[in-house]
Formats: structure tokens, sequence, C-alpha cells
């Protein structure tokens, strides 16, 4: 064969090589479902029954329903734009940037790259952080089973994030996406483990409750600013638990033609996004139906369920490998993207392009390239180390989500089918997604904006509020012969914080053995009783911000009420073995010990 007749196999797209002279891309329909699943389907999945109870039974389902909709129209317009200008036998676009910027010029897609690659950035400092999380919850699910649901089950995270960097650095070695459908298959599968081991546990909660559990408007708030928090909260989590625009034509990338990768790709991301949506409403559903208003932020590591012990940790150990496989999903196209500008920048490098061959005993031979361990590794280093440093890096995530939801999910894959199909303005196409696009945007700007306003200005409403509930009371005192009641159910919060204040809350410090020994018995009968009280609120407290996915403030407190309460004791302890009568000391030791 001559070398003409090499390039024009090379050229027409058979033999060994695409059309675009890279290796033959081999990826299937299975395989884009794979990836679309590993990559949409995560631990997420877990806390839509959270957001499904701050919705409601009418709200919830009907906003999942509602995204999912909105997530495959995003992936058919998509779709279209991975060749130009035909769909079907034109240059293809790597990824989303080649794409924004083949469609749209350079200077759109500085702006598409930077939310592109930070958002993948962050979402692998959330796999790694999410990951600790269920390791956690694995041993706290033993320890639960064998002290008590009660016990002071505490475990760190940081080892284990470290572990779970090392993994990461030796999965890098796989190339790129084309070599990852194997990962991805079990990564997906193990998304249907731990969705179908919560759905089951919640349909069995709901079976033993002998009722539906829930409400129509969802769990109620104390303020109408914390309901408004908590609903964009929801909406944000079942909004960025669907959409995967910014991989989407990075997996399209993989497959391989005939058929076309447009159709292909659109089939794929129907059958996905539907396993995914059936899945969704059945855990945020039955997890709502299960547990009411006291559903946790995860049906599995919030400990929602504690029995079967081992069947929690089974499905916290699938999550896990999910999560293995998941991180590899967003942090490949960072590596490809790198390395395409590398090889661009400096083609006569060797330790950009050369490539040695290595072969373990009984693994099969692989290669490797000295670039690529370096930059890889310094990733996943960076990555773990942020998770390690910011453990509350998914809050952020979550605004960084609702920023980037609306420019890449839908403006710019709106904006690409404009130019590749040649859309002509004011047409009836060209209004229904210039409608959808700003539909989507004002929901979007409606929730950055009410995300915002309730935590700046947050304090300054509640305090108005608090100082016109006070007004109201003196005035009705002075027509009244008694003050109005307070809500009986505020005794077990924390309300009586000044919300005006925007100076940190500096709390005091525990009481010291010296200072109670020179109590009466009647004070510390008194003060025992205070602490008790106090530290019956703050646990309930911080129940239930827990249960909201929000922070507890000063976690510190809990641990002053407690040893102030054990230096009680030990005040008490002396006393008694200080009675000279030994029938009563040891009749007061035992009654000591009972406290």
């Amino acid at each position: 064969m001559g070398v003409q007749d090499s390039l024009q196999i090379t050229r027409s797209g058979t033999g060994t090589y695409d059309d675009d002279g890279h290796p033959k891309r081999t990826g299937t329909l299975r395989s884009a479902v794979a990836h679309i699943i590993t990559a949409v389907i995560g631990a997420g999945v877990l806390s839509l029954a959270w957001s499904t109870s701050q919705l409601g039974w009418i709200a919830g389902p009907v906003s999942l329903l509602l995204f999912a909709i909105v997530t495959y129209i995003s992936s058919f317009l998509l779709s279209d734009c991975y060749r130009t200008p035909d769909p079907v036998s034109g240059k293809r676009n790597y990824s989303y940037m080649d794409a924004v910027r083949v469609y749209l010029g350079s200077k759109r897609t500085y702006l598409a790259g930077f939310l592109q690659y930070l958002t993948l950035y962050g979402t692998c400092i959330a796999y790694v952080i999410t990951t600790a999380s269920c390791i956690r919850a694995i041993l706290k699910s033993n320890c639960y089973h064998k002290e008590g649901h009660k016990a002071p089950c505490k475990y760190g995270d940081t080892l284990y994030m470290m572990l779970f960097g090392v993994v990461q650095i030796v999965m890098s070695f796989i190339p790129d996406l084309h070599n990852m459908a194997w990962v991805s298959v079990v990564a997906a599968l193990m998304s249907f483990t731990y969705a179908t081991i919560g759905l089951g546990l919640g349909i069995t909660t709901v079976i033993e409750n002998g009722r539906i559990m829930g409400s129509i408007t969802g769990v109620a708030a104390s303020s109408t600013a914390d309901k408004l928090w908590l609903i964009f909260q929801a909406l944000s989590d079942i909004a960025f638990a669907y959409p995967y625009s910014i991989i989407l034509l990075e997996i399209q990338d993989t497959l391989e033609a005939p058929p076309s990768e447009n159709k292909t790709m659109k089939k794929a991301s129907m059958i996905a996004i539907f396993i995914t949506t059936f899945f969704y409403l059945c855990c945020g559903c039955f997890g709502y139906a299960a547990f009411g208003d006291q559903t946790p932020g995860n049906l599995l590591t919030g400990f929602g369920f504690y029995e079967p012990y081992w069947l929690i940790d089974f499905a916290n150990a699938c999550i896990v490998l999910h999560l293995i496989g998941g991180y590899q999903i967003y942090c490949q196209p960072i590596y490809n993207a790198v390395d395409r500008w590398c090889q661009r920048k400096y083609p006569n490098s060797e330790f950009v392009n050369k490539f040695y061959r290595m072969k373990l005993p009984k693994l099969p031979a692989f290669q490797v390239n000295l670039f690529r361990i370096c930059f890889r590794t310094t990733y996943v280093v960076s990555t773990t180390g942020l998770g390690i440093l910011f453990p509350y890096f998914n809050q952020v995530l979550g605004v960084l989500g609702a920023i980037s939801f609306w420019p890449l999910a839908i403006y710019f894959p709106v904006e690409m089918y404009f130019v590749q199909k040649k859309i002509e303005a004011w047409s009836r196409k060209w209004i229904v997604l210039r409608i959808f696009s700003f539909v989507c945007f004002l929901v979007t700007v409606g929730h950055v904006a009410v995300m915002y306003l309730s935590r700046t200005f947050g304090r300054t409403l509640f305090a108005a509020a608090a100082r016109s509930r006070t007004y109201a009371s003196s005035a009705g005192a002075a027509t009244a012969s008694g003050d109005k009641p307070r809500n009986p159910l505020e005794e077990f919060f924390e309300v009586d914080r000044d919300m005006e204040s925007d100076k940190p809350i500096v709390y005091g410090r525990g009481w010291k053995a010296s200072e109670l020994r020179l109590k009466s018995w009647d004070d510390l009968h008194k003060l025992w009783y205070v602490l008790l009280k106090e530290k019956n609120m703050l646990m309930t407290q911080r129940q239930m911000l827990n249960s909201q996915n929000l922070r507890f403030p000063n976690p510190e407190r809990i641990p002053k009420v407690r040893k102030s309460m054990c230096r009680i004791k030990q005040v008490l302890t002396e006393r008694a073995i200080d009675e000279p009568d030994p029938r009563r000391s040891a009749e007061m030791k035992r009654m000591i010990n009972a406290l």
C-alpha cells in the first residue's frame, strides 16, 4: 500500500483512524449512557429527599420533572454542536471550549472556559469531601450498632481524604475518556446499587410507619426569609443534580460513527435522563414519605437509617466506589485540555510528548508520560489539600453552581445552536428558545439574589421583625391585663441571639471545679439543671441545622457544657467522699452516678 493510499484511509475514516486522523473511536450507546449516569447520579441523589421535604408534595416532584426536561433540551441542543458546520460530517469540536470558540468567538470562550474548568475543579474537591464523609459514615454506623444510637461516635476526615487522593493519583494514569468505559460502567452500577438501597429502606420505613408523612407546603421555617433560603437551596440541589453539559461534548467525542455521533448522543441522553429521573423521584419521594419534616440531608450519611448496619455500610462503600469513577469523569476534560495545549505549545519537548512503555508483573503493558505524571499528581494533590483545608466547600460549590448553571447549561448551548442551524431572528424556533433561555436566566438570578439577600441582610430583617413583634406585644400589654405568651417550643431552640449585631458572638467559658466547690448544695442543684437544659437546647439546635444542611455555629459550646456538668459531678463526689457516715456516703455516690 502506498503513501497516497494510507493518507486516503486516514482522511476517509476507515482503517484504524477516524476522519480527523485520531485513533478509531470505539464508544457506543452503552458507554455513553454509563458516562452520563456516572456524571449525573452522584451521592446527591440521597439528598433529594431533603430537597423534596423543603418544597412539599407538589412542588418537589414537579421540580424534579421540570429540571429533567430542561436538561434534556440543553443536551439536545448541544449534541448538534459537536461538528461544524454540518452536524454529521463537519469538523469535530473535541471539547465544550472548542465548540464555544468555533461558534461564538474567542471573547466568550474565555468566560465559558473559566466557568467550565472552575466548576469541574470544584466538583472534584466536593468529591474528595463526600468520600471522606461516606467512609466516616461507615465507621459511625458500626459504632452506633455496637454502642447505641446516642454514642459519641466521632471520626476525622483528613486520613480518608488523603487515601482517596492516593487512589486518584493511580487512577489518573488512565489516558483519557476513551479508555474509561469500564470505569464508568462500574461506577454506574454502584450508583444503581446505593440508590436502590436508599429507595428500599425508604419504602420499608413507610410501611413500618403505616402512613405517608410530609405535607403539601413542606417543612415549616421560623421566618419567611429562612423559608425562601431553604426553598432555593432545595431547588439548587435539584438543578445541579441533573446537568452534565460541561462534559457532554467530551463524552460525545468518544463515540464511534456511524451512526452519527449526535444521534447516538441524543438517544443516550434520553435513556440516561429517564433512568436518573426515575431514581430521583423514587428516592426523593419515598425518603420524604418516610421521615417527613425530619428528613436528613443525606439518607445514608445523615443517618436517617441505622439498621441494618451492614447494609448501610455496603451502600456507603458503593458511594465511595462511584465517587472514585466520578472524580475521573470530571477531571479528565481538564487533563486533556492541558495535554493538548502543552503539545501545541511545546511540540519538540520530550518531557511533554515522549511516552515510555512500562510492564508490571501480571498486568498489561501501559505507557506513561512524565508531564502527565507531574501535572495530574499536582492536580490531585491540590484538590485533596483544598478539601482538607475547607471541609465546608460543598456550600461554596452550591453558590458557584448557581452562578454557572445558566451560562453553561442554557445560554451557550442555545447560542451555539442558533449559529449551527442558522436560525433566523424572530422565527418561531428563535422565539421559543429565547423565552426558554430567559426564563432559566430569571430563575438563576432570583436564586442567587435570594441566597445573597437572605444571608447578607437576614439579620437586619430578623431584627426588624423582632422589633415589630416586641412593639405589638407592648401595645397589647397597654390594653390587656397580661402579656402575650411566647411560643413554648422556643425554649427548645436558640432564639434569643441578637440578630441585629454584626459582631461575632463571644460565649463564656466552662465552670471550673474550684469555682463549683464554693457553691452550696442548692446552687449546684440549680446549676446542674440549667446546664442540662442548655445542653438539650444546643443539641436540638444542632440536629435541626444538620437536617437543613446548615452549619451549627460555635459547636465548642456543647463540650463546654458537658465539662461543666462533669465537674459538678466531681465536686459532688468529693463531698460524698468527705461524708463521715459510710452508709450515707455510699448512697450519695450511687445517686451521683445515676445523674
